[in-house]
């Protein structure tokens, strides 16, 4: 009765591609082994729908990243589309993209053009076009469940082929991409996250529970309870169909518990695998899906606490309670990075975790908190943990303004301070010198102002010249630590789209400095005075350049959470105390040295 010529195809499975892509095709390989028609179809659908959805969503951004997204998908473009609005989206984003030489622009429509610019055959049977095909995407993922479960093997087989050539199709980009599952706009909320290179595109897909469903032979059970038989019937209760839930608020994953069961229950479930594996697979069992919660969280933070300890850190509380009134029983622990919970263990109506983190993961790790109960899991980034951050309401113009403002600030206050300095040692040697001015101060042949009995001068201008040369250097060096300060205070999500901006204002008063290179402010007839050397702040070069770059180098690497991985909070301290006194050294040096060596 099996006809091998009509046998489901195996479907390759995708390399470093999102994970409710990876797991669909997982399990349609698996199920297509058991020869579970129905099944089979239900995951193509899927799989062939998410591919769809996430390839629009992807074009979208984009084309918003390369300021060549169309007015009107602008304006309709939804963030959870179906597939008949995302495939005529996806077709009219990847016309914009074959225009531009960028390689995510390129990379894009690799996956649906060939080298020469013709259309991969399945790319036929994904766009809409006015030519019908035997298979086509929209109307196979348009079709309602009944319809799919009734197709035969050769549609199916259609199906399997097409979302097999796309995956084949999509390896280089899979491969070149970081695909990421980040905070979304609303708290508790994760969304899919592309990174290409320096470009971050924000899809605003979340992920659909029958998109993320996994292999089980039967529905798992629940946390045991003083009521075997509520129990029982949950075992061997018919299998009800997949609910489709889109999740916004939390993150809920199917994943197996590890509660103690009831000796009862345990012993008819067993029985009932037994039973099941002499029968074989008749049916389609399908994962139980969480389509309500049974808790409800809430994060308390508390700002810097001390840790049992001692360290300093952020702390707080993280509240489990049930909603029905039942008491729930979980776990709370962290994916990774430095954090403390108390209990790790809760079980009642109401529970109250206390947690600390360390300042550290709080700027640069990526681990999360998560709880679970049950079947139920829930992450919340070690970022959401510390205090709402004032800048969490700032647009993006505002957050890149302030990351600019520091540099500015200091680079005009050091320019000011110079002018200043500058007129101030030019109008005093005008009042001491007269006339002869110009015979002591010129280009070509300056004569010595200690040979001429002026040199009791130094008492009124070398002061002058310090300070400035002080405010000149320190500047340079405490940009990038302020530009710092505020860009770890922004949310972990704003920080990634921002970082061209955060290197820029860390540099801004070098690239200043640069642009008034050839000024009167930095080159004149005064500067090149060898007596009045301070004043040719050309000659301190090298000290500038090395405290701006160094610094902003450190500070990107510390933001970035690089010494954190290698580091141990000892080492970080050490490193932090050892560069700061290196440069007061270098600063104190280059204002002072002149006075103290000569």
């Amino acid at each position: 009765m099996n006809d091998k010529s009509l046998e489901l195809p195996r479907v390759t499975e995708p390399i470093s591609a999102p994970t409710p892509l990876h797991n669909l095709v997982e399990e349609y390989n698996s199920r297509a082994k058991l020869g579970e028609l129905a099944t089979c179809s239900l995951l193509l659908k899927d799989a062939l729908g998410y591919f769809a959805r996430y390839y629009a969503a992807v074009c979208v951004a984009a084309c918003r990243e390369l300021d060549c997204l169309p007015g009107e998908i602008a304006q309709s473009w939804s963030s959870t589309p179906s597939v008949e609005a995302a495939l005529p989206v996806l077709k009219e984003c990847l016309e914009r993209l074959k225009g531009h030489k960028e390689r995510i622009a390129r990379k894009l429509c690799l996956v649906f053009f060939e080298q020469d610019g013709d259309l991969r055959s399945f790319t036929h049977q994904c766009l809409p076009s006015e030519t019908s095909q035997e298979f086509e995407v929209g109307a196979f993922c348009l079709s309602s469940k009944d319809e799919v479960v009734e197709l035969d093997k050769t549609v199916l087989c259609n199906a399997a082929r097409c979302l097999d050539a796309w995956i084949s199709a999509s390896f280089s980009f899979f491969l070149e991409s970081e695909q990421r599952l980040e905070t979304g706009a609303y708290f508790g909320q994760l969304e899919q996250v592309v990174r290409f290179e320096q470009y971050t595109l924000r899809t605003g897909l979340t992920m659909r529970v029958h998109e993320s469903r996994g292999q089980a032979a039967l529905p798992p059970l629940v946390p045991a309870t003083p009521q075997p038989l509520a129990l029982a019937a949950a075992v061997v209760e018919d299998h009800p169909p997949p609910v489709e839930v889109e999740v916004v608020e939390e993150v809920i994953a199917v994943a197996p518990p590890a509660a103690v069961i009831a000796p009862e229950a345990l012993a008819l479930h067993q029985f009932m695998v037994s039973q099941q594996s002499k029968l074989g697979p008749t049916t389609s069992p399908e994962r139980k899906v969480v389509s309500q919660s049974r808790m409800e969280i809430r994060l308390e933070p508390l700002g810097f606490v001390r840790s049992p300890s001692g360290k300093m850190g952020y702390g707080g509380f993280l509240w489990v309670t049930s909603v029905d009134e039942d008491p729930v029983v979980g776990v709370v622990s962290a994916t990774g990075g430095n954090v403390e919970v108390t209990p790790g263990y809760f079980d009642g109506t109401s529970n109250r975790v206390v947690y600390w983190v360390h300042p550290d993961d709080i700027i640069s790790s990526k681990e999360y908190l998560k709880v679970k109960v049950g079947d139920e899991e829930r992450l919340y980034a070690l970022w959401r943990l510390a205090p709402p951050s004032r800048f969490e309401s700032f647009s993006r113009r505002r957050q890149a303004g302030l990351l600019l403002l520091p540099g500015a600030l200091g680079s005009l206050y050091s320019a000011w301070i110079l002018f200043a300095t500058h007129r101030g040692v030019e109008k005093e040697l005008q009042e001491t010198l007269g006339h002869n001015y110009t015979k002591f101060i010129n280009g070509s042949n300056p004569l010595s102002l200690k040979q001429a009995g002026i040199g009791q001068l130094d008492v009124n201008l070398k002061p002058q010249i310090e300070s400035a040369m002080l405010i000149f250097l320190t500047v340079a060096w405490l940009t990038p630590v302020a530009v710092a300060q505020i860009y770890g205070r922004y949310p972990r999500r704003d920080q990634r789209p921002l970082v061209l901006l955060f290197v820029l204002g860390c540099c801004l008063p070098l690239l200043v400095f640069l642009g008034l290179w050839g000024t009167g402010l930095t080159q004149s007839a005064l500067t090149q005075h060898p007596e009045l050397a301070q004043l040719d702040y050309r000659r301190n070069f090298a000290a500038y350049l090395s405290l701006n770059v160094f610094t902003s180098i450190y500070v990107l690497l510390s933001v970035e959470g690089f010494f954190h991985r290698i580091l141990n909070e000892l080492g970080r301290v050490a490193l932090a105390v050892g560069s700061a006194l290196v440069a007061v050294l270098i600063i104190v040096v280059q204002v002072y040295g002149t006075s103290w060596f000569t």
